[in-house]
């Protein structure tokens, strides 16, 4: 599991390397898809967040299922994130020697 701080901040790398290239084998999918398949109705949907502020795209019949799923996904990414977090820093305070300081 994670232990140290160089350990965590590789697995944020792992995950965002993971996130870009799910994000282009969708968009790869999607493009093969749209042109074998000309007279499909194709969706698409995208949410970015800049900050606190979610920037929300879409086209197509099913774009609101596709946001929907993204803003699910965002979610548990946030939470996944936040419970580890709170492991690493239940961890860090364990390891912490106790001062005792002198009363005078």
């Amino acid at each position: 599991m994670i232990e140290t701080r160089k350990e965590f901040s590789e697995l944020g790398f792992r995950l965002m390397i993971l996130g870009f290239a799910l994000s282009l084998i969708g968009f790869i999918l999607v493009a093969i898809s749209s042109y074998q398949l000309p007279d499909s109705s194709t969706s698409t949907a995208i949410v970015i967040f800049i900050g606190p502020i979610p920037i929300i795209l879409g086209k197509g019949p099913h774009w609101p299922e596709l946001i929907a799923i993204g803003l699910f996904m965002i979610a548990l990414m946030v939470l996944i994130l936040a419970f580890l977090r709170s492991r690493q820093a239940e961890q860090e305070v364990a390891q912490e020697p106790v001062r005792k300081e002198s009363v005078r």
